[in-house]
């Protein structure tokens, strides 16, 4: 009995391990959580009727950039629902606060005493010499302590046996004699700012 018993766990182990294939699996503080990321072109959520999707690693170039990368859905929702110019093929995520002169934007610091606002576009990286090209999300709501926003391209792995992509998250805000502040979240890039349309004269 013991031996059939002992046969039947082995085998459930194998089946088990075969079936989780393609997933990464890290162990944290907190216990054991797998990356499952979402498939190329799958619809993971949206705002304000602009879809975002899953990338899976794929380079195909859609009209608004390489689809699904992060930078791609602050294109097409400015495109869409601001009437802001497509910027395509104009830089990484990091060269949205770096380099906004040519995408019709206007950058400022985290730290700085400009609160961001909804819509703003929120700019992570580790500095200009770090080889990423950083990140980029769409800030949907300000409170008194806490900035949320929706990304594209932003798998990560959280509580729960299906983890897919994160496709909305916050990060705390602070106010310090005039100066705003966002937090750096865990296993995240640091935000570098927040950038925003310029006023159109």
């Amino acid at each position: 009995m013991l031996k059939r018993l002992a046969k039947a766990t082995m085998i459930v182990g194998l089946l088990g391990i075969v079936g989780l294939a393609g997933y990464t699996w890290w162990l944290t503080s907190q216990g054991w959580h797998f990356l499952a990321p979402a498939g190329h072109g799958e619809k993971i959520g949206e705002f304000e009727d602009v879809g975002i999707f899953g990338n899976d690693g794929a380079n195909d170039r859609g009209d608004y950039g390489l689809q699904f990368e992060c930078v791609e859905f602050i294109n097409r929702f400015y495109a869409v629902r601001l009437g802001h110019k497509n910027m395509t093929q104009s830089g990484n995520a990091e060269d949205y606060f770096r380099h906004t002169a040519n995408k019709g934007l206007v950058a400022y610091p985290n730290g700085s005493n400009e609160r961001p606002r909804k819509y703003d576009s929120l700019v992570f990286d580790g500095g200009d010499n770090d080889g990423n090209v950083g990140h980029i999300a769409l800030i949907t709501e300000v409170g008194n302590d806490r900035v949320t926003f929706v990304q594209q391209n932003a798998v990560a792995w959280k509580h729960g046996w299906f983890a897919k992509d994160i496709w909305r998250d916050s990060l705390p805000l602070t106010e310090d004699h005039g100066t705003w502040t966002i937090a750096q979240g865990r296993n995240r890039l640091p935000v570098i700012g927040w950038s925003r349309p310029a006023a159109k004269k």
